[in-house]
């Protein structure tokens, strides 16, 4: 029976957690990242992509995305891409996505030393959401994912977080408060256990128009249960409702989170939108693309 040498593991385990400053007993890293266009090249603002914040803010009808990145660490490279579907309907809307993260090509090295082969890590995320209308100030939102990092051919660490969001606001104010990423620890094969990076979320937007022009700002911070403080700062410009240009400024910390400048571009066509944004900072050379259709 094939074996792989546990210093690939290791490795594997480094590079997973590459994105942390102090990474020990945290897992499934990516679960705090973005997976939209829009969220990063405001700051990584991504409350305001909650199910219960969505509900507010589109109209009733079907919302189907797609997202690809080339996905860049100081430490690694990877290849992301995802998809979401969202349904508004009256005071209810229902949502599932679904994201890999492919990591490069590693050797695979047998119990004689020898090289077997090759591996790609990943990571995955298959999610559903549902949120409903309270009143004319609060929308409440819960979503459900499995998580999965697969570490080695034969390793791979699993589990299930959930999101609980309230938001709400009037004049202009947004407000989006919840737990994010909610869940026990995940279990290794060799029985270490790690945290999966649970937080208490608060977010703030203001947006004002005049005209066809029209600016708004952003505001998000989270506090990781496992300790460290990430705040995400956005502002984006409109012009008419259908060109966008976007600005933000992410700080980790001592988080799961990496610092980066974000810059990014928008416009809207008929029923598409196509969004794009580049990262700076500890993920320069990241770009994320991503398309939306509105039925």
């Amino acid at each position: 029976m094939k074996k792989i040498l546990t210093v690939l593991a290791a490795g594997l385990l480094a590079s997973a957690y590459a994105y942390s400053q102090d990474a020990a007993g945290v897992a499934m890293e990516f679960a705090a990242r973005p997976t939209d266009p829009v969220s990063y090249a405001q700051g990584g603002t991504t409350a305001f992509y909650s199910a219960a914040v969505r509900l507010e803010d589109e109209k009733p009808g079907v919302t189907a995305s797609l997202m690809f990145a080339p996905f860049k660490t100081k430490a690694t490279k990877a290849t992301d891409m995802g998809a979401n579907v969202f349904l508004k309907t009256g005071r209810l809307a229902f949502g599932v996505s679904g994201f890999r993260e492919t990591g490069e090509s590693m050797d695979i090295i047998n119990a004689q030393g020898q090289l077997d082969g090759t591996f790609k890590p990943s990571n995955t995320a298959l999610g559903a959401s549902v949120a409903f209308n309270m009143n004319h100030l609060l929308n409440i939102g819960l979503s459900v994912r499995y998580l999965e990092n697969k570490l080695t051919s034969s390793a791979k660490l699993n589990t299930i977080s959930i999101d609980l969001m309230a938001a709400g606001g009037k004049a202009g104010f947004q407000y989006a408060a919840g737990i994010t990423n909610l869940g026990g620890k995940v279990k290794a094969d060799d029985g270490s256990k790690y945290s999966i990076p649970s937080a208490a979320t608060v977010a703030g937007k203001y947006a004002y128009e005049s005209g066809k022009h029209g600016i708004e700002g952003k505001l998000q911070g989270d506090y990781f249960f496992k300790g460290g403080i990430r705040m995400g700062i956005g502002t984006q410009y409109s012009y008419d409702k259908k060109f966008f240009a976007r600005a933000g400024y992410c700080y980790g910390g001592d988080t799961v989170l990496p610092k980066y400048f974000s810059l990014g571009a928008g416009v809207k066509l008929g029923g598409f939108s196509l969004d794009v944004a580049a990262l700076f900072g500890d993920l320069s050379g990241t770009f994320i693309a991503g398309l939306t259709y509105k039925f």
